[in-house]
């Protein structure tokens, strides 16, 4: 291949960087020839059923599966959450109690008293928190319950989605959720507490630890 440097034909060297045509034979200085730029590379990513296979065969599985996570602090959230309704509960009929006058009523007294004029009326406030309270003791009784009675689930499991859900006015709650997806492309959402959220993202494809619609860890494995 002809360079720039040395006449094609005579081979008479170029003094000056600025010469088009040679001072000795007059042929035309060869155009440098253009650098050759390769694409990049493709790099195709592994499907989701590679990376289930490939996690399947990863060394830390056997010990991935002995694993046992701690359920002692979601049992005590939820059970500090049903003893404080508990406890709400009884404040607030104590409350309508007193205001109905604390006493022992016929049917004719009891009508009385709460469609009356003065604490009757006022006894339908408790009397209304206390219904909403009870029935989120029940709720939150009826959630403990079954999340203490089902068993530990261990699976494969790629994270697809997180959300938030906020509650509650001037003293908000938040609750975290996580949807995995299973080697069979079944999707469960389930609930997360604020430190495992933050350690989870979308594409995570590891160990998860679940039991009733709780995700108590999750273990990621890099494939």
């Amino acid at each position: 291949m002809p360079d720039s440097v040395h006449c094609s034909h005579c081979a008479a060297p170029f003094r000056e960087a600025d010469l088009r045509f040679c001072s000795y034979c007059g042929t035309e200085r060869p155009t440098p020839a253009s650098p050759v730029v390769l694409p990049p590379p493709v790099v195709v990513a592994p499907s989701t059923a590679d990376r289930f296979a490939a996690a399947e065969r990863h060394p830390s599985v056997p010990e991935l599966l002995t694993r046992a996570p701690s359920t002692t602090k979601h049992t005590l959230n939820g059970a500090c959450g049903v003893v404080f309704l508990a406890v709400f509960c009884v404040i607030a009929f104590a409350m309508a109690a007193a205001f109905l006058g604390g006493g022992a009523f016929g049917a004719r007294t009891l009508r009385s008293n709460l469609f009356g004029v003065g604490g009757g009326l006022l006894a339908l406030v408790p009397l209304a928190i206390a219904g909403v309270a009870l029935a989120g003791f029940i709720v939150h009784s009826r959630r403990l319950s079954r999340f203490q009675r089902a068993e530990l689930v261990r699976t494969l499991a790629l994270v697809v989605d997180e959300r938030v859900a906020v509650s509650g006015g001037k003293h908000a709650s938040t609750t975290y959720f996580a949807t995995l997806e299973g080697k069979d492309r079944q999707r469960r959402e389930h609930r997360v507490d604020a430190q495992l959220a933050g350690r989870i993202a979308p594409n995570d494809l590891g160990m998860a630890y679940v039991k009733d619609d709780v995700l108590l860890d999750f273990q990621r494995i890099d494939v």
